[in-house]
């Protein structure tokens, strides 16, 4: 896979001590299972070159759009989340040099106000890193029961005011 420079629209954080710590040689192969708008990816095929396979994961369609060209060179996207690919990945005996996993939310959903992770602006409250999911956080928040909501809460987001949050939530 040759790579050709590509400017991602998104700036990882911590992008040279990522690519410090992996130590990318050339001819490794590459699982990226959060990779995003694929600035992490970009650096890395940068260092090796002609990777012996580049896998690239992610949940957002926006993402996956985002990175097709990648896929145009070579690279194999697979659009779901970490936990399923991992599962293919291991059923299919797949073997990487080099694995990355940046997880969490990117600076680009809380500015995206329509994917509705941030309070910065009026928009519809969704929060969905699928967006072929139906259950937006609006359904859970106004659907859901107080003891389901606490649940949610503690498992999901380890919150430890849970049952106040949860109660506040239906009141």
């Amino acid at each position: 896979m040759h790579t050709t420079k590509q400017y991602s629209i998104h700036v990882p954080v911590l992008l040279e001590s990522v690519v410090k710590y992996m130590h990318p040689k050339q001819g490794e192969s590459y699982l990226d299972m959060t990779a995003g708008y694929g600035g992490h990816a970009q650096a890395i095929l940068e260092v090796t070159e002609a990777p012996a396979r580049v896998v690239l994961v992610d949940r957002d369609s926006e993402a996956i759009e985002a990175l097709t060209p990648m896929a145009e060179q070579g690279a194999q996207l697979m659009h779901t989340d970490f936990l399923s690919a991992g599962k293919e990945l291991q059923h299919h005996e797949q073997k990487f040099d080099m694995i990355l996993a940046d997880l969490g939310v990117s600076s680009l959903h809380f500015d995206k106000t329509d994917r509705g992770f941030s309070f910065r602006a009026r928009a519809p409250l969704d929060m969905r890193m699928d967006t072929r999911q139906a259950l937006t956080a609006a359904d859970i928040v106004n659907m859901f029961t107080e003891v389901q909501l606490i649940d949610v809460l503690r498992r999901y987001g380890e919150e430890p005011r849970a049952k106040r949050i949860a109660a506040m939530l239906c009141a």
